[in-house]
C-alpha cells in the first residue's frame, strides 16, 4: 500500500480482490490446458480460490453492514454526544474484526443481530429494543449487557423494554418469556440504589404498570404455558411471577414519597442545576403517579370482580369496594410485617373510597395504646400518605386525621404531616386548617414530650401551605387568598411562642416557623402581611 487512497481496511480489501481475480484467471487457463493431465488436482485448487473469493465477498458484506452504522448512525449528534458513544463504536468495529479474523470471512450472525439492540440499549430507546427482539431470541444477551454495564440509565432502558416484552409474551401465552422477563426486571432494579430515586423512577413506574397489567389480565397468566422441554411446573412459575411483582405498587408509592420530599427541597432554589433537577423530579413524580392511577383502577376493578365470584348472593345494595376495604383493614394490625405492608399499599390504592373506613378505625382506637392500636394508626397514616391526590376530607374526617398528629410515634406523625402538606382539595385544606388551629392553641402551653413534637408538625404543615397552596384557594376570611391567610397565622403563632413563658422550650418550633415564614414571604403569590390579628 503505497498511496493514501488504498490505505485502511477497505483499501486492503481492494488489493486482495485484484490479486484473487488475477489468480483466478491463471487457474482457469491451467485447467483448460492441462485438464487431461491432472483435472482433479486443478479442481481442488480452483475450489480453494472460489472459497477465498466467497470469503472476501462475505467479509465485504460484514464491513458494509458495519459501515452503515459508522457513517449513518454514529455521526448523529444525539449519539455522538452520548457518553456511551465509544462503547457503541466498539460494538460496530467488533463486526469488522470478526470478519477479518474468521477463516471463512464471516462475522457472527448473532453479533450482527445484537448490535442494533446494543445501540438501542446504549441510546435509551426501550421501544426500539423491544421491537427488534420480536421472537425473544436475544433477551438473555442484551439483559446480560445491561447487568454488566456500569450505567444505571442503561438498566432503566432494559427494564422498560422488558416490561413491554413481558406484556407481549403474556398475550402470546409464553410463560417462559414472562418468567424470565420479570426475574430480569427485579435483578436490574436491585442494582440501582434506592437512594437514587430520580434514576429509579422510570423503571419503578414501568414495573408498576407491568404488575397492573398482569393483575388486570390475570386470565392470560392463567392460560399461559411453558414450552415442551421446560421441566418446571407451570402453576409454580405463575405463582413466582405474581410474587415477584407483589410489592411493585408499594415500591412505587415509596418512591413517589421520596421524590416529593426531594422536590420540596429544590422548588424554591433559583440555581440552574437545582431548577433542572426539580423539573426532572417533577416529571418522575408524574410518571409514577400515572402508574399508580392505573394500579388504583385495577385494584377497584379486581375488588368488584372478586366480590361477584365469591359472594354472588350478596344482599342488594352491598358495596363490593367497601366490603373489600373492610376485609383488608384488620391486616394493618397483623403481626406479619409483609401482610401489614401490603394492606397499607392496597388501602392507599383504594384512595377516597377507603378514607371513611380508615378514620372510623382511628376513632375506635382513640385513647388506646396497645401494639395493635399503634400498628393500625401507623398503617392508616401511611395509607393516607400514599394516596393519590386530591383526597376530599369533610370536617369529621379532618378532625380524626389531625388526631393522628398526637400519636407518640414519630413515624405516624410524620406520615400524617406529609399527607396534610400534600392536600390538593381546597375544602380539605380549610377543614384541616381549622382542626390544626384548635390543636395548636390546646398544646401551645405544653412544649414537652409528644405535645411539643405535635406543635412542630402543625407549624410545618401550615407554613408549607403558606408557601405551596395556590392563591386562587380561598381562606375562611372573605376575599383573602389562603397563602396570605396561612402566612398571617404562621406569624401569629410565631409571636405567641416567642412571648410564651416556655419560650426556651420552643426553640425547634420557632426555628421551623422562622424558616418557613421566610420562604413563604418570598413567594409571589403571598402579599406582604402588614398587620397581625390578635389570637382568639
Amino acid at each position: 500500500m503505497t498511496n493514501g487512497s488504498s490505505s485502511g481496511a477497505f483499501g486492503w480489501l481492494g488489493n486482495v480482490n485484484n490479486l484473487l481475480t488475477t489468480f483466478g484467471a491463471i487457474v482457469a487457463a491451467i485447467a483448460a490446458t492441462f485438464s487431461a493431465i491432472n483435472k482433479a488436482a486443478i479442481e481442488r485448487v480452483d475450489s480453494k480460490v472460489k472459497d477465498l473469493t466467497f470469503r472476501e465477498q462475505k467479509e465485504k458484506l460484514s464491513a458494509t453492514f458495519a459501515d452503515v452504522f459508522l457513517k449513518t448512525v454514529l455521526p448523529d449528534p444525539q449519539i455522538k454526544e452520548n457518553p456511551k458513544h465509544v462503547q457503541a463504536l466498539l460494538s460496530i468495529l467488533n463486526i469488522i474484526a470478526q470478519a477479518s479474523a474468521s477463516g471463512t470471512g464471516d462475522s457472527d450472525a448473532k453479533a450482527r443481530a445484537i448490535m442494533p439492540m446494543h445501540l438501542a440499549l446504549l441510546m435509551g430507546q426501550p421501544g426500539g429494543l423491544a421491537a427488534m427482539d420480536v421472537d425473544y431470541r436475544y433477551v438473555d444477551d442484551w439483559v446480560a449487557l445491561a447487568l454488566a454495564d456500569d450505567s444505571h440509565t442503561i438498566r432503566v432502558t432494559a427494564i422498560q423494554a422488558l416490561t413491554g416484552i413481558c406484556q407481549k409474551a403474556l398475550r402470546a401465552g409464553r410463560l417462559d418469556v414472562v418468567s424470565k422477563g420479570v426475574e430480569a426486571v427485579n435483578e436490574l432494579l436491585a442494582l440501582i440504589p434506592e437512594d437514587q430515586a430520580t434514576v429509579r423512577a422510570p423503571a419503578v413506574a414501568a414495573r408498576s404498570q407491568l404488575a397492573s397489567f398482569i393483575t388486570k389480565q390475570h386470565q392470560l397468566l392463567d392460560a399461559a404455558q411453558l414450552p415442551d422441554g421446560d421441566r418446571r411446573t407451570a402453576e409454580n412459575v405463575k405463582s413466582e411471577v405474581r410474587a415477584a411483582l407483589g410489592e411493585a405498587q408499594a415500591v412505587a408509592q415509596a418512591t413517589k414519597s421520596t421524590l416529593q420530599a426531594t422536590y420540596a427541597k429544590l422548588e424554591d432554589s433559583t440555581k440552574p442545576a437545582d431548577v433542572k433537577q426539580a423539573a426532572t423530579v417533577k416529571s418522575n413524580i408524574a410518571q409514577i403517579d400515572a402508574a399508580l392511577k392505573t394500579a388504583a383502577q385495577v385494584t377497584v376493578e379486581k375488588a368488584v370482580e372478586t366480590a361477584k365470584v365469591n359472594t354472588p348472593n350478596a344482599p342488594t345494595g352491598t358495596d363490593p369496594i367497601q366490603s373489600a376495604i373492610s376485609r383488608i383493614i384488620p391486616d394493618l394490625a397483623s403481626e406479619n410485617a409483609d401482610k401489614r405492608h401490603k394492606a397499607r399499599s392496597d388501602l392507599a390504592l383504594f384512595g377516597q373510597s377507603a378514607v371513611k373506613l380508615l378514620l372510623q378505625e382511628v376513632e375506635k382506637r382513640a385513647q388506646k395504646n396497645s401494639e395493635p392500636d399503634y400498628r393500625t394508626r401507623l398503617g392508616v397514616a401511611l395509607a393516607l400518605q400514599s394516596m393519590r391526590q386530591p383526597v376530599v376530607l369533610d370536617t369529621w374526617d379532618a378532625y380524626w386525621v389531625v388526631t393522628l398528629l398526637r400519636s407518640n410515634d414519630d413515624n405516624t406523625r410524620d406520615a400524617t404531616a406529609e399527607f396534610l402538606m400534600n392536600l390538593e382539595s381546597d375544602a380539605s385544606v380549610r377543614n384541616c386548617f381549622d382542626a390544626l388551629e384548635a390543636l395548636f392553641y390546646e398544646l401551645s402551653e405544653s412544649p414537652g414530650g409528644t405535645d411539643g413534637k405535635t406543635v412542630v408538625n402543625i407549624a410545618t404543615i401550615v407554613g408549607s401551605w403558606a408557601r405551596n397552596i395556590t392563591p386562587d384557594t380561598d381562606s375562611r376570611d372573605p376575599g383573602k387568598p389562603f397563602p396570605a391567610f396561612a402566612l398571617e397565622i404562621a406569624k401569629r403563632w410565631q409571636q405567641i411562642l416567642r412571648q410564651s413563658k416556655a419560650k426556651a422550650d420552643w426553640t425547634e418550633t420557632l426555628r421551623t416557623l422562622d424558616s418557613l415564614i421566610e420562604r413563604a414571604s418570598k413567594s409571589p403569590s403571598v402579599p406582604t402581611v402588614k398587620a397581625l390579628v390578635s389570637p382568639p
